[in-house]
């Protein structure tokens, strides 16, 4: 799909959608979301058990770079089990993150595929240690055009990658919204449940900005007569943009005819700045394996 104009976006998405919801995470403050009920009780699994709520849960995975956006409405149990699904997302990220300096604040990231072969970020750019027989990490150097091929593998579960989108949509719904997600909480929560066509809209601009993380949802408005998702949730952070339908919605169960997936615009469209994308449809549970993934680098400026 051809990029679409600020303007084309951002007049669609007024017209027929409204911000429910918005986080920026990108500040020192902490942002703590808490239980709307009169007891606490996991948003996910239902527990009300005070001695499984001892952890405070990050909404936004750590490994990207937040720091502050937390709930009190995930128990230990659940948190425990989203976090295995957020290594698949780290898996499916790692070649992009190390490029972009994406990482907790703590060390810069390291992408090595348990392989002898490595790519380190840090603070002048980055290094590459390449072991000429590794067939996991290749890089070709065009000299005539000035342009790096970086070739990598990545391994992961497309299910839970999609899985810890979700995740963080149901986490910062305001609790009034939630009534209409009772069969998306059970897919969630479920070892083998499937659903087709659970697409990830991916974004990557070309020019990489330091950490400014944002969450968002967006909801349809009554009188909407396109046949788009009643409820759209976006992650933003670096240069990358993320965008989901949140499936099984009850919201969706009278839409006829092929649903549309509109883009959310971002500062960077207002700007101009350039981006490659691409959706990924990652409804299997079936694990990937050493899927080739690759970056371009054109005097600094990278493509895919």
């Amino acid at each position: 799909m051809g990029q679409i104009k600020f303007e084309t976006q951002l007049s669609f998405i007024e017209t027929n959608f409204s911000r429910l919801v918005y986080y920026d995470v990108s500040g020192d403050k902490e942002i703590m979301l808490n239980c709307e009920t009169k007891t606490q009780r996991c948003r996910f699994c239902g527990n009300e058990n005070r001695d499984f709520f001892k952890e405070k849960a990050h909404v936004i995975p750590h490994s990207i770079g937040n720091k502050v956006l937390k709930s009190s409405y995930e128990c230990d149990k659940c948190n425990t089990r989203f976090c295995k699904m957020e290594s698949q997302f780290s898996n499916f990220m790692a070649l992009y993150h190390v490029f972009s300096h994406v990482s907790r604040g703590e060390k810069e990231p390291i992408y090595r595929n348990n392989s002898q072969s490595t790519i380190k970020a840090n603070a002048d750019g980055i290094d590459i240690y390449l072991v000429p027989e590794d067939k996991n990490l290749k890089v070709e150097l065009d000299r005539e055009g000035k342009m790096i091929t970086v070739e990598g593998v990545r391994s992961y579960i497309p299910l839970d990658v999609y899985k810890v989108f979700v995740k963080m949509a149901l986490c910062i719904m305001p609790e009034k919204e939630m009534k209409y997600f009772n069969s998306t909480l059970k897919w969630l929560m479920s070892e083998n449940m499937l659903i087709p066509n659970l697409y990830l809209s991916i974004r990557m601009y070309k020019y990489v900005e330091p950490f400014n993380g944002a969450c968002m949802v967006y909801k349809r408005k009554s009188g909407c007569k396109e046949n788009v998702p009643c409820y759209l949730f976006c992650l933003t952070y670096n240069n990358f943009f993320f965008q989901i339908a949140i499936p099984l919605c009850t919201q969706d169960a009278g839409i006829k005819g092929t649903v549309k997936m509109p883009y959310i615009p971002c500062i960077m469209d207002k700007e101009g700045t350039g981006y490659n994308e691409y959706w990924l449809n990652l409804s299997s549970l079936e694990k990937v394996t050493k899927e080739k993934v690759s970056l371009k680098f054109d005097v600094g400026d990278w493509v895919i």
